[in-house]
């Protein structure tokens, strides 16, 4: 069984520009503050070479003391960033979320650029979705889209 949501924006800057400064790793920590029990990225950074490319992983360390290594699906400049999160997630949520994938959309709109992330969960089971959807559906899309406000905010 399957959880989705999303959350989007719209910066009026160049594609290009909102692109690269989205998906760059050393702003995770100030844009992902989390929401209720949605932990905060405190440090994030790409393993090996330290270069944004699909098939390389991205280490998330948060708030909550959990760490997690998300797969490069996409990386394709100025359209589209795909991530995958195979676990990792600290109890409670280990019980609830088998995986996770979050789609960064990147489009010109009005000559500026919207964003649109969308968040496929895979839950361990359909009993999980009693716990899940609310906290996927009430605070994980708060915390996606003050992440998005965030970067809207920091690139004025």
């Amino acid at each position: 069984m399957e959880l989705h949501t999303h959350a989007q924006t719209r910066i009026p800057l160049p594609r290009e520009v909102v692109f690269d400064y989205a998906t760059d790793v050393t702003r995770l920590s100030q844009a992902f503050r989390g929401a209720g029990p949605i932990p905060a990225i405190q440090k994030a950074h790409i393993l090996g070479d330290g270069r944004m490319t699909q098939g390389a992983v991205r280490r998330i360390q948060n708030s909550d003391g959990s760490v997690i290594d998300e797969q490069i699906v996409t990386h394709t400049r100025p359209e589209r960033h795909t991530y995958r999160l195979p676990g990792g997630f600290k109890f409670p949520f280990n019980l609830l979320v088998r995986e996770a994938e979050g789609d960064w959309v990147f489009a010109d709109q009005d000559g500026g650029t919207s964003i649109v992330w969308r968040y496929r969960f895979r839950l361990t089971s359909p009993l999980a979705w009693v716990l899940a959807a609310p906290i996927i559906h009430v605070w994980f899309k708060q915390a996606m889209q003050r992440c998005l406000d965030r970067i809207q905010s920091g690139m004025k």
